[in-house]
């Protein structure tokens, strides 16, 4: 069976020992670099040096209202290396955001099959998808302040609240 590798894994640290915004930064820095191999190749031996540089600007900039790469990046401006590293994290920020719009849709594709499935077997097993029985309350609750809203009898709130309490605890050992 193949086991997924994370991001972290491939980078050969512990999860714990990156964050986010040092993820991104990875990302955006080889991203950078391919670029320049493409757009200045001349400035490929120099660009880890001159992001490293650029980050350090941007550090002691960050403190400052203006951006370093606000076209007035002093020593940096001759070369393109700092410009095409931003320009990488907006792209690496845009194809982010896609990526998750298209998972988003994928996993609700894969969600609405999962019901389906359970549908088709007539509800039987567990629901699909593992409910701690605190969320299961939580919904239930949800649920009968919203039947006591509509113009049925007690009688008939009862009845679905049961058969709905049944159908997401049917067979399921509930987490704590």
């Amino acid at each position: 069976m193949a086991t997924s590798t994370s991001f972290h894994e491939l980078l050969g640290v512990d999860v714990g020992q990156l964050d986010p915004d040092t993820e991104f930064d990875f990302l955006a820095s080889q991203l950078g670099e391919l670029l320049i191999e493409q757009v200045v190749p001349e400035e490929i031996e120099l660009y880890p040096e001159l992001i490293e540089s650029h980050r350090s600007s941007t550090k002691i900039a960050s403190r400052k209202v203006d951006h370093p790469l606000a076209f007035g990046v002093g020593e940096l401006a001759a070369a393109l290396s700092p410009l095409i590293y931003e320009v990488a994290k907006v792209v690496i920020r845009f194809l982010i955001e896609e990526i998750n719009e298209v998972l988003k849709k994928t996993a609700e594709d894969i969600a609405k099959q999962k019901i389906l499935d359970w549908i088709h077997r007539r509800l039987s097993g567990p629901p699909p998808v593992e409910l701690s029985s605190e969320k299961v309350n939580t919904f239930m609750a949800t649920l009968r302040d919203e039947l006591k809203e509509s113009k049925i009898t007690e009688d008939e709130e009862n009845r679905i609240l049961a058969s709905v309490d049944s159908m997401l605890k049917h067979r399921q050992n509930l987490t704590e």
